[in-house]
Protein backbone atom coordinates (compact mmCIF):
# COMPACT_ATOMS: atom_id res chain seq x y z
CA UNK A 1 0.00 0.00 0.00
CA UNK A 2 0.95 3.23 -0.81
CA UNK A 3 0.28 6.13 1.57
CA UNK A 4 1.37 9.78 0.32
CA UNK A 5 1.39 12.45 3.65
CA UNK A 6 0.80 15.85 2.58
CA UNK A 7 0.56 18.90 4.62
CA UNK A 8 2.25 22.51 5.00
CA UNK A 9 5.13 22.97 6.28
CA UNK A 10 6.08 22.40 10.20
CA UNK A 11 2.75 20.25 10.59
CA UNK A 12 4.35 17.36 11.81
CA UNK A 13 3.98 14.92 9.07
CA UNK A 14 7.57 13.47 9.48
CA UNK A 15 6.62 12.97 13.13
CA UNK A 16 3.06 11.52 11.79
CA UNK A 17 5.13 8.96 9.53
CA UNK A 18 7.39 7.67 12.21
CA UNK A 19 4.36 7.20 14.18
CA UNK A 20 2.20 5.14 11.86
CA UNK A 21 4.89 3.18 10.55
CA UNK A 22 6.19 2.58 14.31
CA UNK A 23 2.41 1.18 14.89
CA UNK A 24 2.22 -0.93 12.22
CA UNK A 25 5.72 -2.72 13.29
CA UNK A 26 4.52 -3.25 16.64
CA UNK A 27 1.52 -4.63 15.37
CA UNK A 28 3.47 -7.31 13.35
CA UNK A 29 3.50 -5.80 9.94
CA UNK A 30 6.52 -5.36 7.62
CA UNK A 31 8.00 -4.23 4.56
CA UNK A 32 7.84 -0.43 5.24
CA UNK A 33 9.86 1.23 2.93
CA UNK A 34 10.37 5.32 4.14
CA UNK A 35 11.12 7.26 0.80
CA UNK A 36 13.00 10.68 1.87
CA UNK A 37 15.50 13.35 -0.02
CA UNK A 38 18.77 12.32 0.78
CA UNK A 39 19.92 14.59 3.23
CA UNK A 40 17.48 13.18 5.22
CA UNK A 41 17.87 9.25 5.08
CA UNK A 42 20.23 9.19 8.62
CA UNK A 43 17.91 11.22 10.60
CA UNK A 44 14.84 9.28 9.39
CA UNK A 45 16.66 5.91 10.08
CA UNK A 46 17.72 7.16 13.51
CA UNK A 47 14.08 8.20 14.34
CA UNK A 48 12.90 5.22 13.64
CA UNK A 49 15.49 3.40 15.17
CA UNK A 50 14.03 5.16 18.85
CA UNK A 51 10.62 4.54 17.72
CA UNK A 52 10.90 0.86 16.74
CA UNK A 53 14.67 -0.59 18.04
CA UNK A 54 16.84 -2.61 16.26
CA UNK A 55 14.79 -5.75 16.15
CA UNK A 56 11.63 -3.40 14.38
CA UNK A 57 14.57 -1.88 11.68
CA UNK A 58 14.46 -5.14 10.57
CA UNK A 59 11.38 -4.27 9.29
CA UNK A 60 11.57 -0.89 7.99
CA UNK A 61 13.63 0.61 4.75
CA UNK A 62 14.77 4.24 4.42
CA UNK A 63 15.69 4.99 0.79
CA UNK A 64 16.43 8.38 -0.85
CA UNK A 65 15.44 9.19 -4.31
CA UNK A 66 18.76 7.87 -5.79
CA UNK A 67 18.49 4.69 -3.58
CA UNK A 68 15.63 4.06 -4.99
CA UNK A 69 16.30 4.41 -8.82
CA UNK A 70 19.24 2.04 -8.28
CA UNK A 71 16.98 -0.59 -6.96
CA UNK A 72 14.39 -0.02 -9.42
CA UNK A 73 17.25 -0.26 -12.27
CA UNK A 74 18.32 -3.26 -10.87
CA UNK A 75 14.90 -5.03 -10.48
CA UNK A 76 14.25 -4.28 -14.13
CA UNK A 77 17.45 -5.45 -14.96
CA UNK A 78 18.21 -2.22 -16.60
CA UNK A 79 21.56 -1.57 -14.18
CA UNK A 80 24.67 -2.23 -16.18
CA UNK A 81 26.39 -1.97 -13.46
CA UNK A 82 28.69 0.87 -14.34
CA UNK A 83 29.68 3.13 -11.25
CA UNK A 84 27.76 6.54 -11.45
CA UNK A 85 30.06 9.56 -13.10
CA UNK A 86 30.92 12.28 -10.12
CA UNK A 87 32.06 15.62 -9.67
CA UNK A 88 35.92 14.14 -9.73
CA UNK A 89 35.02 11.80 -13.07
CA UNK A 90 33.43 14.82 -14.53
CA UNK A 91 36.99 17.28 -13.37
CA UNK A 92 39.41 14.81 -14.11
CA UNK A 93 37.74 14.03 -17.29
CA UNK A 94 37.50 17.55 -18.56
CA UNK A 95 41.43 18.05 -17.19
CA UNK A 96 42.38 16.02 -19.68
CA UNK A 97 39.92 17.60 -22.63
CA UNK A 98 41.84 20.76 -21.56
CA UNK A 99 45.18 19.59 -21.56
CA UNK A 100 44.92 17.89 -24.89
CA UNK A 101 43.61 20.54 -26.78
CA UNK A 102 45.44 23.31 -24.62
CA UNK A 103 48.15 24.40 -27.40
CA UNK A 104 45.13 25.27 -29.75
CA UNK A 105 43.34 27.67 -26.90
CA UNK A 106 44.11 31.50 -27.61
CA UNK A 107 42.28 33.14 -24.68
CA UNK A 108 42.54 30.37 -22.07
CA UNK A 109 45.84 29.03 -22.76
CA UNK A 110 47.32 30.22 -20.46
CA UNK A 111 44.92 28.96 -17.27
CA UNK A 112 44.62 25.41 -19.06
CA UNK A 113 46.08 24.15 -16.20
CA UNK A 114 44.11 26.01 -12.86
CA UNK A 115 41.11 24.12 -11.60
CA UNK A 116 39.07 27.23 -11.32
CA UNK A 117 38.91 26.92 -15.36
CA UNK A 118 38.42 22.88 -14.81
CA UNK A 119 35.51 23.62 -12.33
CA UNK A 120 34.14 25.90 -14.46
CA UNK A 121 33.76 24.10 -17.61
CA UNK A 122 32.46 21.37 -15.73
CA UNK A 123 29.81 23.47 -14.16
CA UNK A 124 29.14 25.26 -17.71
CA UNK A 125 28.54 21.65 -19.33
CA UNK A 126 26.60 20.55 -16.31
CA UNK A 127 24.10 23.07 -17.17
CA UNK A 128 23.80 23.01 -20.49
CA UNK A 129 23.24 19.13 -20.08
CA UNK A 130 20.44 20.12 -17.58
CA UNK A 131 18.84 23.09 -20.17
CA UNK A 132 19.03 19.98 -23.02
CA UNK A 133 21.54 22.96 -24.81
CA UNK A 134 23.19 20.43 -27.67
CA UNK A 135 26.87 21.23 -29.37
CA UNK A 136 24.71 22.03 -32.56
CA UNK A 137 22.66 24.80 -31.03
CA UNK A 138 25.43 26.17 -29.15
CA UNK A 139 27.44 26.80 -32.39
CA UNK A 140 24.61 28.43 -33.94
Amino acid sequence: MLNLVLGRNYADKTEYVRNLVAEGVKAGDSGFIIIVPEQFSYATEKGMLEKTGTSGMLNIEVLSFSRLAELVLEASGKNDLRPPVDDGVRMLTMSLALESIGDRLNIFKKYVARPQLTESLVSFATEMKQFSVTPDMLAD
